[in-house]
Formats: C-alpha cells, structure tokens, sequence
C-alpha cells in the first residue's frame, strides 16, 4: 500500500496518541468518578483518529474504504462510553451494570457486522466515490439506511450525556461549574461539526468534520482536566505534549546554557538530547557560526538557517525573551524543521529556471526546419540543460541498428572518429533497449560498476553518462547521450532534465523530418519521372540502359551496378557493367550458374536480397564471377528481380565499397525503379516480338515470304552489282496431303516443325530460309554456285529421308522433292528465278519425287 501524509493527518495522528496517553494514564490511576468510562472515551476517540489517519494518507478507493470501516471500532463505541461517563460523572449512575452496558452493545455490534459487511447489503454506505475536486482525495459516502438507525441512536445516547452534564452544571458550585461547561462544550464541537457534514456544510467536499471537532474537544479535555485536577493527569499531558510537538523548543538561561530541550529540537539539530541539556548554546552551535551569530542579535528575532554544508536540512529559528516580574529570565528558541518545504520551494526556483531555459530551447530549435542544423543547435544548447564533457545524437535505422550521426566534444578526448564509425545492434547494448522498450532515460552514475556498459577502448574516458530517447509518436527513433569523466557525476534529476530536453528535441527534430521527407519525396518522384523519361526515349536496348545509369550517378552509395538480363536458352548471357569511377558501359558475357548463388536465390524466391557487409566467401562462391573485375572490392550488395507477372526476365545489382552503403529508403526507391525497368523491357520484347512477328512464319519460326522477297531482292541487286553467283532451292514435301488426312493436322505441324529444324541445321548464318507457303520452302544462297546449290540440296534431301517425327505411338516418315537454280543472264530478276525454280521443282515431282533437278 501506498501512504501519502498531509499536515492535518500528522495533527490527528498526535491528537489520537495524546487521547491513548491519556486513557491508558486514567486506567492505571483508577481515577474516579467515571474514570474508566473516560479512559474508554478517550480510547474510542484514538481509535476513531488513528484510523481516520489511514484513511486520510490512502492513495487509492479500495484502501480508504479499508481504513474508513475501522474507523467505526471508535464511531460506534464513543456514544455508549460518552453516555456512561456523564453518567458517572453527574452521579446518576445507579442503573450502569453490566448487563445493561451489553443492552447497549447490541446495537453497535450489529453495526459493526454490517460495517464490514456492507458490499453484499449497503445498508451501511449505498454508494463510494471520490470527491472529484482537484487537489482533494477525499471520498464521498452516500449513507444507507441502517448507518440512519445508528445515527439516531448514537445521537440519543448522547443527547441524554450532555443532558445529564447540563444538570450537573446547574447543581454544580460556581467554583466548579466551569469543569462541566467545558466538557459539554468539548462534547458539543464534535457534535456540530458531525451534524455540518452530513447536511452537506462542509467546505471541503467528502471531509467529515467530526475528527477535526474530536481533536479540538480532546485539546479542551485536556485543559480542563489540567485546570480542574480532575484524574490528576494534567502533569503527563503536559509532559507528553511538549515532548512530541513537532517544534524543537530550546530554553536557555541567562547564560546562555541550555537548561531544557525536547526530542524534536534534539532531531532538527542532530545532536543526542543529553548533549543539549546544560551545554553552553556557543558549544552546541560551535559548528554552525551563521546559526549562533544569528542567535545572539539582541531581542525577538526570526529568520531561516541551512544546518548543512550540502543543503540537505533547513530550519526556521524564532528567538524570544523569557520575562518574569518584569526582568529578564532567559531565551525561548523554537525551531522548526523546513527542509521539505524549502527543498519545494528550491525545486519549484530550479523548475521556473528551467521552464524559462526550455521556452528558449523551444524557441530556438523550432527557428529552422533543417534537420542538420537543428542537430547542431541540440548539441549547441544541450549545456543548458545537463552539464557535460561531450554530447552526441544518435538515430535508430531499420528498427535495429544505432549510427552516431552528430558528435560535440569528442575532439579533445580524440574519440570522435571512434564514435562515428560505431554501428550498434539495438538489441546487444541492454541500456539502449531498455530505453527503446521504457521510453524513459537511462543513467549511469559509474561506467566502471555498471554490469551492462559497453567497454570500448576509445572511450574508457567516460565514467558518468546519461541517455535519454527521442520519441515521436510513441516510438524511440534515436537518444540524445551526454558523457562525463568525473565518476558519479549524473543524477537521477539530471536524467529527467534530459528527457524533457529531449522530448522538447523531439518536436523540433519532427517538424524538421517531416520537411526532410517531404523534401526526399519530391527527390524520389523527380528521379522516378526522370528515370522513366530518360529510359523511354527509345525503344533501343542500349540506350534504355544508359538512361537508367545517368539517373542512378544521383544515388549516394552506389560503386558498381549490373544489369543481367535472362533469356530462355542460351549457355551463355549478357551482363550490362557499369562502373561509376570509369564511367563506362560494359557488355560481360558470362556463364550461366558458374558462381551465381545470390543471383539464383534472387531469381528462384523473386525477392530483393540484400547483404550488407560482403564476406570474402560470399563474393568468392555466391557472387557472380566477372572476367577482369575486382568484385572483392565491394562490400554491400543489392539484387532486385525484374518481373514480368511472377517470371523473372532479369536482375538489377547494385554494389557498393562502403559496408552497409544502402538504407532503407534507397532500397524501396530502387526497387520501383526495378519496377518500371521490368515495365519498360516488357515493352521493349514486345516491340520486338511484333517486328519478329511481321517477318517470321509463326507456325514454323523461319522467315515468311514477305521477308524472303525483301532479302532476295537486296541479295540479286547485290549479287549483280558485285559479279556474285547467288542459288535458289525451293523444296515441296511429298504426299503432305496423306500425312494431314493419316494423321491429323497436328501432326502434320509437328511435321513441318520438324522440317525446318533439320533443315536450317545444314544452312549456314546468311542463308535466307523462308517458308513459301503450305508445304513449300524457299532458301536464298548468297555466293554459291550451281554445283554447291545441288550438293546442298542433296544433303538436305537424304536428311530428310531419314528423319522420323515421333507422334503418339506413331513414327512418321517423309520425302521431299527439291528445285535448283542460279542466277544467269536469262534469269536476273527474283520473279526470273521462281519461276525457273519452279520448273525444277515441277520436273523433280515428274520424275518420281524424292529427287533434286536442277534448270540453269
């Protein structure tokens, strides 16, 4: 549980322990008349204070509610016990036995049970809540219906006590009239003050004024006892009194010697009661000569005093005579302890200055939204808020790792190249995660007896350190860290100061983010336009990737880019190189698989990889191996697939000398870059597939006719200017009807396939084989003359003879007639030349197929 005083708690707690005193001091006198029945109010009264005490320092609903029933010990015996004594008092006692004392008890018992009880009936309180008023915890209880019986009969009881003592006034003496009119007007203060809080008179919303009114009329008992020698308990009180106030109290005789003190005086000064008593007051003070100067002014003096060197304990004095018959007798010193009060007054002083240096630090930092400025004006200003020997910043990058971004004071220790090249892990330095997980600073008061610092030797300097968060929107984004050499140096206040500070930085450093990003988009959306533009402007490969690397010299970090793009077939493919030191393009061409770990990683699960820092084993058997490159040069790598739906059609690497050269951002920037360079290939592959689709037969994948005629006529006009010979072969399968209607048209375009497989594998490069039409096939051989036009034409045919297609369980055979001729002086033209060859193949289909002819 959790306590709280207040100053009106301490005074019921003495109040609750004089009424103890009290009647614990009756009972073992035995005093009478109604001694015991005194004793027993005064106990009912302690008991009703003590816990009226628990109740008042209770920080929570549940715990004064706990107090608050106990309190009833005393509400509900105080009635009974006052109504005894009166009785006794005034001597109208005759009916007071035991057994009608537990008459009187039945009903406060009952009381009692349902006090402790009241959850399950609220016959006691019927609803709990809290005042409600700032700077009051009081409670509110909204009585129920048997706490109005109790009322009534508590009331009754003492109604007729105070009755009984204004009888006993009237039969009184007048010398002793005075002792029952103060103990009916020490009834009726309590009395009054119940009966304002319950019709709701009281100025302090939930405070039952009764307890007050108790401790009031418990000073008047004691008076009036004291006065009238009534038990004869007025020397202890006194005694008890003075011995417990809270004031230390000093009596000095004319010479300065100390002939009494009490413990509070022995506390505030800290030095032993027996000391105090009959020392010279120049002895006892011999430590404290701004005390005893103070003291010896002549006359009435008041003032406040520091009993300490460190400002711990202070203390308000007041200094006045003692006269007796006129003359002068001795010295009355009172003190009284206020070093809490001063302590909230020093602190609230330190908090006003510091309220006044933040508002300038507000002012200051908010002045510009440039974010390395605004972390020089933290690190410019930061003294005004802790002192230190050396300040840094320190940012959060990928949620995990810590870079210094921004050092002050450093240079002397000559630490600061040390600091700037750290990168932690979040997770493996305990004080940075314990304030990524708080939010809250961090002190270390001994670097050397810390168990979780992080030695290093650049900065064994360092002995006293503070780190505080810089929090925006609830998340730690980096720490603010001041460093000391003096071991012990920091507080725990000092560490508050700086969270405020920073979260002060925090706006400041926001605002200024939020002008970066803003900033930084723009930037990405201008490289992004400018990428696509400059990648567009063409159609051509090569200058597609020329566009991409001017626009990629903007990007910090980047050494060494490559672009590999895949094509389905080849043993070997093509790497664009592009290193940014030479500034020159490089075609590579490379094997497939031969140490491409990384790049088929990237290509098999079609995710970004990045790796940065480069081991010599990954380089060595994970990257790919470029002829003449010094790859081991580069310590970061970054591979994005280029996709064309969910089929990678190439990768983009990017490599950098730098570990961990690329961050965050530049990497989700990259990968829309890759995003529109997947785009724009698409449309670059298709533009060629719609070329490649107006000149190649797409059944077959040979050139058309179309084509054909545009590279025979090209072909003769060459052949003619130059004096070339130049050979036409034009081939027709046989019987292809039977395989069509046999088989199936399926098959007979397997067939054809097939055909024209075998047939382009005996032509050379620049031999133009077309599809004529249907069955039919025309091959153009530039440079060849009649007699190496037949042998090709011979080759062809007993290939083709002895091919079998394989369709289902079926093997298909076929034969092929062939038509030969060159140009001559009779046939100069590509009309000339079909024609011609036409014959031939006419004449070979005559003759039995299977056959070449040839027609000059």
């Amino acid at each position: 549980m959790t306590y709280h005083f207040l100053a009106i708690d301490l005074l019921f707690f003495c109040a609750a322990v004089i009424s103890i005193f009290i009647g614990v001091v009756v009972l073992l006198k035995r005093a009478e008349p109604g001694g015991t029945a005194f004793a027993c109010v005064m106990i009912s009264i302690s008991l009703w204070l003590i816990f009226r005490v628990f109740e008042g320092v209770a920080e929570t609903v549940p715990e004064k509610i706990f107090w608050a029933k106990f309190e009833y010990l005393g509400i509900t015996t105080l009635p009974i016990g006052y109504f005894v004594f009166s009785s006794q008092f005034s001597r109208k006692d005759q009916w007071i036995t035991p057994r009608n004392i537990i008459l009187l008890l039945i009903v406060p018992i009952i009381t009692l049970i349902l006090v402790f009880t009241n959850e399950k009936h609220l016959l006691i309180w019927k609803d709990i809540y809290p005042a409600g008023e700032v700077g009051i915890d009081n409670l509110v209880y909204e009585h129920g219906i048997y706490f109005w019986f109790n009322w009534a009969y508590s009331y009754v009881l003492l109604f007729a006590g105070v009755s009984r003592l204004v009888i006993t006034f009237f039969n009184y003496p007048k010398e002793h009239r005075i002792q029952a009119f103060i103990l009916i007007m020490a009834t009726l203060i309590p009395w009054l003050g119940n009966l304002f809080y319950l019709m709701g008179y009281s100025p302090i919303k939930g405070m039952d004024l009764t307890p007050i009114g108790l401790m009031l009329s418990g000073v008047v008992l004691a008076i009036s006892l004291y006065r009238g020698q009534i038990f004869e308990v007025v020397p202890v009180a006194r005694n008890i009194i003075f011995e417990y106030m809270q004031e230390g109290i000093l009596v000095l005789n004319l010479k300065g010697i100390i002939v009494d003190a009490n413990k509070a005086a022995s506390e505030i000064l800290g030095i032993p009661g027996k000391k105090l008593i009959k020392s010279p007051l120049e002895n006892v003070l011999a430590n404290h000569p701004d005390f005893l100067k103070q003291i010896s002014k002549p006359g009435n003096n008041k003032f406040e005093i520091k009993l300490d060197k460190e400002g711990e304990k202070y203390a308000q004095v007041s200094v006045s005579s003692i006269t007796t018959n006129i003359h002068p007798s001795g010295r009355l010193i009172v003190l009284q302890d206020i070093t809490k009060r001063k302590n909230i007054e020093l602190y609230e002083i330190g908090q006003r200055k510091f309220a006044e240096a933040l508002a300038h630090i507000a002012a200051t930092l908010n002045s510009s939204l440039d974010l390395d400025v605004v972390f020089e004006r933290i690190l410019d200003i930061i003294h005004e808020v802790v002192p230190h020997d050396a300040a840094n910043i320190a940012l959060i990058e990928d949620e995990k790792r810590l870079r210094f971004v921004k050092l002050k004071g450093y240079e002397k220790f000559r630490s600061k190249q040390t600091i700037e090249n750290l990168i932690y892990i979040i997770d493996e330095i305990p004080d940075f995660k314990l304030m990524v997980q708080t939010n809250e600073a961090v002190v270390v008061t001994n670097t050397l007896a810390h168990p979780s610092w992080v030695t290093n030797p650049a900065v064994e300097w360092i002995r006293s350190y503070i780190g505080s968060p810089i929090v925006i929107d609830g998340k730690a984004i980096g720490f603010i860290n001041v460093d000391s050499s003096i071991p012990n140096f920091y507080t725990q206040e000092h560490a508050q100061r700086l969270k405020v500070f920073a979260d002060e930085a925090a706006i400041a450093i926001q605002n200024a983010r939020f002008v970066e990003e803003l900033k930084q988009r723009n930037q990405d959306l201008t490289i992004l336009y400018e990428v696509g533009i400059a990648m567009t402007e063409g159609l051509d490969f090569q200058d597609i990737v020329s566009g991409l690397i001017r626009q990629l010299e903007n990007f910090h970090g980047i050494d060494l880019f490559l672009l590999k793009i895949l094509d389905e077939g080849p043993i070997n493919t093509s790497i664009f190189l592009y290193d940014f030191t030479e500034k020159i393009i490089k075609k590579v061409e490379i094997s497939l698989g031969k140490g491409d770990g990384v790049i088929d990683q990237i290509q098999s699960k079609r995710n970004t990889v990045y790796i940065p820092n480069l081991t010599p084993a990954v380089v060595q058997n994970e990257l790919i191996e470029i002829p003449d490159y010094p790859i081991e040069s580069m310590h970061s790598f970054l591979g994005i697939p280029l996709l064309e739906g969910k089929k990678v059609i190439g990768v983009i690497s990017v490599m950098g000398k730098q570990v961990d050269a690329f961050n965050e951002k530049q990497i989700r920037l990259l990968e829309t870059i890759a995003s529109q360079v997947s785009i724009i290939l698409q449309n670059v592959r298709m533009y060629d597939r719609m070329k490649e689709l107006a000149i190649i037969d797409e059944l077959t994948g040979i050139y058309n006719r179309r084509f054909f005629y545009l590279a025979a006529n090209k072909e003769i006009e060459r052949s003619i200017r130059y004096d070339k010979s130049l050979s036409v072969i034009l081939i027709d399968i046989d019987h292809y009807k039977e395989v069509n209607d046999h088989y199936g048209h399926i098959a007979g375009d397997k067939v054809l396939q097939k055909l024209t497989q075998v047939i382009q594998k005996e032509l050379r490069g620049s031999d133009v084989f077309a599809r004529y039409g249907g069955e039919e096939f025309l091959i153009l051989l530039s440079d060849t003359e009649s007699e190496a036009a037949i042998a090709v034409a011979e080759r062809i045919r007993s290939t083709v003879e002895n091919l079998r297609v394989k369709f289902n369980e079926d093997e298909i055979s076929i034969t092929i007639s062939l038509g030969v001729t060159t140009l001559n002086d009779d046939h100069k033209t590509l009309q000339d030349l079909i024609s011609s060859v036409d014959q031939a193949l006419y004449s070979a289909k005559q003759k039995g197929r299977n056959r070449v002819e040839y027609i000059a």
